[in-house]
């Protein structure tokens, strides 16, 4: 057996000496049959381990788009996956302004990127000033933003790193544009807070049931209540309409509007103070729209009148007094005028009465 073994697979010796035993069907050795097999299990091996490591990329960047934070920070992190997954030295990310006036630059890995490009096609003029660049961009449909990636020198990006990209720049696209959304509602929800709080007129919130949701600053001096005391409360036991004798019953200003929906431009009334004092107040009330009736909620903007009223008041007095002194001689004077209509006088008497 072993003889007719060694007739059929002859014994040869390679340059290091070790013993190869001939392929009868190639002529190919074992040990270079061998080799092949563990070149090709470390290509495959490679090659998947690539795969698994664009899947993995892949699910990290679901995970950060997924991640309710600060376009600033996601971006930054976004930027900072896509270069590692791409085997990139930099990267950066431009998104388009909302009014569309151009890219700006919201995360970069390194100094000197422009921050701002007129469009994708100026980036891309940029990026193909150096070889190494490649400018993908985010969405096809409609300008969501561009990103830039830089090859490390002499080395070319990976390619399963850009197919992931490929397949994912519209998730970037979407998720980064929503972040983008959100904090531009977050600068206006801050600025719309400012604003309130910082307003010198009285601002109550009620929702559908009257009970209030929200006071400014202003609301607080004025009724004397902490907002934290008051939310969950009547508007009626907030304002002290009744004890104030502000309204005749069932006839709240912030009931009517939510009921018809025409708001009230000017209505004066009375309110509790902080004192507990009657105060006189004016103002508008209006409904915001709701998808349903019960989430309808209306808005008081008020302002203290006290003193113009007292002003009034003090200003009809005067006039009445300087009118009524100002009668009194014109009264006499009328008088004596009629007077000398009626009666008949010499020459002599009427220059003694001039």
């Amino acid at each position: 057996m072993l003889l007719a073994l060694a007739r059929s697979h002859p014994v040869g010796h390679g340059p290091s000496g070790v013993t190869r035993v001939r392929g009868a069907a190639n002529g190919q050795s074992a040990e270079d049959r061998i080799d092949a097999l563990e070149r090709e299990n470390r290509r495959i091996f490679e090659e998947a381990q690539r795969e698994a490591d664009a899947i993995f990329a892949a699910y990290q960047l679901s995970q950060l788009l997924a991640f309710d934070a600060p376009l600033a920070e996601i971006a930054t992190a976004v930027a900072g996956e896509l270069m590692r997954l791409a085997g990139a030295a930099t990267a950066a990310l431009w998104l388009a302004d909302a009014d569309g006036t151009g890219l700006t630059l919201v995360a970069a890995t390194a100094g000197g990127i422009p921050a701002r490009f007129p469009d994708a096609a100026a980036a891309s003029r940029w990026a193909a000033e150096n070889a190494g660049r490649l400018v993908v961009s985010l969405a096809d449909e409609w300008p969501a933003g561009v990103l830039m990636l830089a090859a490390p020198p002499d080395t070319s990006l990976d390619r399963a790193g850009l197919r992931a990209l490929e397949l994912s720049r519209h998730d970037i696209g979407v998720a980064l544009r929503s972040a983008q959304l959100r904090d531009a509602l977050g600068r206006e929800r801050r600025e719309l807070t400012a604003i309130v709080d910082g307003a010198t007129d009285a601002i109550l919130q009620v929702d559908s049931d009257c009970a209030v949701l929200r006071i400014n600053a202003a609301a607080e001096r004025l009724l004397g209540v902490a907002a934290r005391d008051a939310i969950g409360r009547s508007c009626g036991s907030v304002l002290g309409c009744d004890e104030s004798g502000g309204h005749p019953e069932g006839t709240c200003p912030l009931a009517e509007v939510l009921a018809t929906g025409v708001p009230i431009a000017y209505r004066e009334s009375t309110v509790r103070g902080a004192q507990g004092q009657r105060v006189r107040v004016a103002g508008s009330y209006a409904r915001t729209r709701g998808d349903a009736a019960e989430s309808a909620r209306a808005t008081a903007i008020v302002r203290d009148i006290t003193a113009v009223k007292a002003l009034e008041e003090l200003k009809a007095g005067f006039i009445a007094t300087v009118s009524h002194e100002l009668r009194t001689p014109l009264a006499l004077i009328q008088g004596y005028a009629d007077t000398l209509l009626h009666l008949e006088l010499d020459e002599q008497a009427k220059r003694s009465c001039n």
